[in-house]
């Protein structure tokens, strides 16, 4: 298999025990490398937090997961230089920027994305992206 871009629900998937880490962890399992946009790291460290603030996880986990996802991710892309593309993806699918981000990856490295995101699927279906993008059902 080609590359896989991530997207933060993914990668909480294959570091933490969700309903739907074991259909993640098949779907990457023949990927040659992970590699995600920098995005990654904030929306990620995010998801530790509610997680933390909900009393379902203790910091102490969360930063050690913070620290799996370097191992976890070959190669952290940074942002830039796909923020125009980014942007003209979100405004033809009236879907937020940041998800946008891992789209416009994928298409530029000619990779596979792992999402969970439904909305985002749907919104793309149909469209060139839709062939990039595997939605791991949740």
């Amino acid at each position: 298999m080609r590359d896989v871009v991530i997207d933060a629900n993914v990668a909480a998937a294959l570091l933490l025990d969700l309903p739907y880490s074991a259909r993640a962890r098949d779907a990457i399992r023949s990927a040659e490398r992970i590699i995600a946009p920098d995005i990654v790291v904030h929306e990620f460290a995010n998801v530790l937090w509610k997680l933390v603030t909900g009393g379902r996880m203790t910091e102490g986990f969360a930063r050690r997961a913070l620290v799996a996802l370097d191992g976890l991710i070959s190669d952290f892309v940074v942002g830039r230089p796909i923020a125009h593309d980014a942007l003209r993806i979100a405004i033809e699918f009236t879907h937020p920027v940041y998800d946008c981000f891992y789209l416009a990856l994928a298409r530029e490295r000619d990779a596979i994305l792992m999402t969970a995101d439904r909305r985002l699927a749907a919104r793309v279906a149909g469209s060139e992206f839709a062939k990039l993008l595997h939605l791991i059902e949740t």
